[in-house]
Parts: C-alpha cells; structure tokens; sequence
C-alpha cells in the first residue's frame, strides 16, 4: 500500500492533538481542583507548574530530554512515542514492501543488538522511552498485517516464554522481552477472541471501551491519583477495591466527556468539504 506522507502525518495530528489538548485542560482542571483544596486559580496554578512537561509533550520532544519522558504526567510519556512512530512508520512500510521481511528482521536485530550494547540507555536518555528501543513491536505488527492468516508455531511460543522468564532474571535477555511478551500476549488473544466473540455483553462491553481508549488513556493518566492516595490512606483491603471500581467508572464518565468534546472540536477546526 502507498502511503502519501504529509496526509498520513495530518490524520494523525488530526487524531491525537485535540484529545490531548482536551485531556491536559482536564488535567489542570482537575489537580488544581485537588492539589489547591478548590482555588478559583488553581488550574492556572498547575498549568503553571506544569508548563515545561506540556510544551515539550506537544512538541513531541520530551522523551528525548533525560529527566521529561514522565512530566507533567507519566503515561503521557506514549503521546510523543507514538508519534514518532508515525513519522518513521511510512520508512518502516517502504523497507518492508522493496525488502520483504528481510528488512523487518534486519531492523529488528538493529534495535534488539544497540539496546543490549548500550543497555538500555544513550547517556541519560532512557532508549525505551523512544522507538528506537520498541523497533522490534512495530516490525511485528506490520508483518502480521500484512498476511490474512497468521499460524504461531509451537517452537516460537515456547522460545518466547523461555525468554521471557530467563529476562526476568537475567539482564542480557531482558532486551527482548518486550517483543517475547507481545508474541505470547497475541497467542494468548488468538485464542480467547473466539469465547469473546461468542459472549456478546462482554464482547460490546470490549467494543465500547476500544472505541475510548486513547481518551481513557489520558484521563485515567491523572484521574486514578487520587483514588490510589485514597485506597492507601484507608489501609483496607476492601476499601482499595471500592476506590479501584470508583476509579474505573469516573475515567469512563470523563473519558466520554472527552470523547464528545473531542468530536465536537474537530468539527469546528476541520469541518469537511
């Protein structure tokens, strides 16, 4: 498939950046709310506090700058990763179709042997915090794409499981086990989606959330906070579950928030001809 650059590049800001201005006005909202005890300024406050980690999250540099990846919010470290992604995806995609899976292998390797060399790291820059370090996921997921009918043989599984448990223990095998664990997580899915198919609450359930995922994501980022301080403060096993499931819910209930302010918003910015 042929991919034009600039407009694949353009769905994707299209995609991402409203739901991440969305999630980082929540964000400010939301901590200035709680880190204040409910000042009219406290939003301004926390933006305010904040203002280095936000700016160099939408300039999708901040995991390139040692100390940033996990400012002002942690998991929003994925939105520059996956963007940069992005940009070399259409790269990876003319290796694969001119090299076939020679290439997809070969990169693989690339980025599996410079991790373990460097373990892990470029002076003070975590590799994993970057494509650099997760070349070997994207190399597999473009190659399952690009066949109808995939066949896990049982000598792959059983390598990746020896892999993964030897990388538990042992530093030097600890540079594959992202992608072990991902080919042991698909075989897994590969064989519960038929039950979930099957089931059709939980499969709609599935379905509802996939479709607010990247909004769950961002929101449940800052959201779950509180209830964690919460569950540790109460000391009681059962009070952490009831934190949990409040926790779970009200990311849902912002999430879709999020999601419908999402659609809205790109409507007005990018209203179609």
């Amino acid at each position: 498939a042929k991919i034009s650059y600039w407009p694949f590049i353009r769905q994707r800001i299209i995609k991402i950046y409203p739901a991440f201005i969305l999630a980082i006005l929540a964000w400010v909202i939301v901590e200035g709310w709680i880190k204040t005890g409910g000042e009219l300024l406290g939003p301004l406050k926390i933006l305010y506090w904040g203002l280095d980690g936000v700016l160099l999250k939408l300039t999708l540099l901040s995991n390139f700058i040692p100390g940033q990846a996990l400012n002002p919010v942690g998991p929003w470290w994925f939105i520059p990763f996956i963007f940069q992604f992005y940009i070399i995806f259409p790269f990876l995609l003319f290796c694969f179709t001119k090299w076939n899976t020679l290439a997809l292998v070969m990169i693989t390797s690339c980025s599996i042997i410079l991790s373990t060399l460097l373990s892990g790291k470029i002076g003070e820059l975590n590799i994993y915090y970057t494509v650099i370090g997760h070349l070997p996921e994207f190399c597999l997921g473009i190659y399952l794409a690009s066949n109808d009918k995939i066949k896990i043989n049982p000598l792959i599984l059983i390598l990746s499981l020896a892999l993964f448990i030897l990388g538990n223990f042992y530093e030097v095998f600890w540079y594959v086990n992202h992608i072990s664990f991902l080919i042991l997580l698909l075989a897994l899915f590969s064989y519960i989606t038929p039950l979930i198919k099957s089931n059709y609450i939980l499969k709609n359930i599935l379905l509802f959330l996939g479709a607010l995922s990247m909004e769950l994501f961002l929101v449940n980022a800052f959201l779950r906070t509180p209830f964690i301080d919460w569950a540790m403060a109460s000391n009681s096993e059962l009070m952490a579950i009831v934190l949990c499931t409040l926790s779970f819910f009200a990311s849902i209930f912002v999430a879709l928030i999020l999601s419908k302010s999402e659609k809205l918003l790109i409507k007005k910015l990018f209203p179609k001809k």
